[in-house]
């Protein structure tokens, strides 16, 4: 059964769907039985378009899903900034992941040292971004292929960037 026909059952069985919007401080509600707010409501969940909207096609999970914990939310939160609710927020919260993992007991060394399927997926991956966006490409490459010291330095640029440093 495809979205819109699932979504049509869900909406027919339900008699209203409440969606909730954050828009600053103030909460909207939305009360509806449209099944297309249903597909609408489960889209974000599925297909964000904050993390799906890059002009090359290519989603941040596709990337992020290959890496350690810490560094894949590091990428998340870069790649959706300016794009979901608070850039700032979102540009502290990539820095805390970083420096998390410069303090992680987690070793890369085999993910850095040997070349292995995920990091040739990611260089495929960054081949699609590098027409449409270079920044993007080179925090990509910091996150994913350089020690922590590259991910500390992105850390303080990004700090002075976004006014975050005291």
């Amino acid at each position: 059964m495809d979205c819109v026909a699932q979504c049509k059952r869900k909406a027919e069985e339900a008699v209203v769907v409440i969606q909730v919007r954050q828009e600053g401080d103030k909460a909207n509600l939305k009360v509806t039985s449209d099944y297309r707010e249903v597909c609408k409501m489960s889209d974000s969940v599925n297909n964000p378009k904050h993390y799906t909207s890059h002009p090359s096609g290519v989603e941040c999970i596709e990337i992020a899903e290959m890496l350690p914990f810490n560094l894949g939310n590091a990428l998340k939160y870069l790649w959706r900034a300016g794009k979901k609710l608070d850039e700032v927020e979102d540009v502290k919260k990539a820095v805390f992941y970083l420096r998390r993992q410069a303090d992680s007991l987690t070793s890369l060394q085999n993910y850095l040292e040997k070349p292995c399927l995920a990091q040739t997926a990611i260089m495929s991956k960054l081949r699609v971004i590098s027409p449409f966006d270079k920044e993007l490409v080179r925090i990509i490459t910091i996150i994913c292929f350089k020690d922590d010291n590259a991910r500390l330095a992105l850390a303080d640029e990004l700090e002075i960037k976004y006014g975050l440093k005291l």
